[in-house]
């Protein structure tokens, strides 16, 4: 600071002044970019992904149905807490499958529609992906929640803390509404396929792939999970799912665990 600059801002002082001059410049605080988290309600227009039939032989529920309402829920929840939030679809209409070959494989099916899903997230530069799904099997005694994860990619362990972290809180949501859902554990992805192949939405790219000619040119590039919440096969769980308090505390558990996965990093 040269001389005269001191004398005046001596003065400036001496008259009670000093306070106005601006001798630093007022820097406001940058607040961090919100966190983008990208929401997958599994299946959805021509897929219906698991169709039960109610105690009257009717279907009034499918697994597309309940995805998409805990995933609503879901955005809304964590809108509400700050996050940017993008959904592959909102509505019973945008389905995983044609009509455009997505994946290059000269076939139009619902792998089109899974890249379509992969290419989104991708270019909204999510976080976190988070595919929402309910759980089905030929055994109607089946029932409970599991998440799944992938080993295979370089974040593999900030996926697998995501899924602990969201399989804790939704058991524990379903608690509070007073069923006590079966913890049916995190789950590597090719538990599936018998290790000869990944959820297509977790997994690495595959290129082409002798095994069912799958391919998959491009893939997730954040930690993700792919939930498997209730068993829309059995017949107490489907029931639970047609329930808003369900879908809201299933919504409440996922919402916690994205809390919780980033105060932890």
């Amino acid at each position: 600071m040269d001389k005269h600059r001191r004398t005046f801002l001596k003065l400036l002082s001496a008259l009670g002044l000093y306070s106005l001059w601006p001798i630093h410049p007022v820097v406001a605080e940058e607040k961090a970019a919100p966190k983008i988290i990208y929401i997958n309600p599994g299946h959805g227009g021509g897929d219906e992904g698991a169709v039960p039939k109610n105690a009257k032989g009717a279907v009034d529920l499918t697994e597309a149905q309940a995805n998409l309402g805990i995933s609503l829920k879901l955005a809304e929840l964590l809108r509400s807490r700050g996050y940017t939030v993008i959904l592959s679809r909102e509505d019973g209409g945008k389905a995983e499958g044609p009509p455009e070959d997505t994946n290059g494989d000269g076939r139009f099916t619902n792998r089109d529609g899974l890249q379509r899903v992969v290419d989104e997230a991708n270019e909204s530069k999510a976080d976190l992906f988070i595919s929402v799904h309910n759980n089905a099997s030929s055994a109607k005694s089946a029932h409970g929640t599991e998440v799944y994860y992938c080993a295979s990619r370089s974040f593999a362990d900030k996926s697998k803390r995501l899924a602990r972290l969201t399989l804790a809180h939704i058991v524990e949501e379903l608690k509070k509404t007073g069923y006590e859902s079966l913890n049916r554990g995190i789950k590597n992805d090719t538990v599936l396929y018998r290790n000869r192949g990944h959820l297509f939405v977790l997994g690495p790219s595959t290129g082409t792939s002798a095994w069912r000619r799958i391919v998959h040119p491009r893939e997730t590039k954040m930690p993700g999970i792919l939930g498997e919440t209730l068993f829309v096969s059995n017949d107490t769980e489907a029931a639970l799912l047609r329930r808003d308090d369900i879908r809201a505390a299933i919504a409440r558990g996922y919402a916690d665990a994205v809390d919780e996965y980033f105060q932890e990093a």
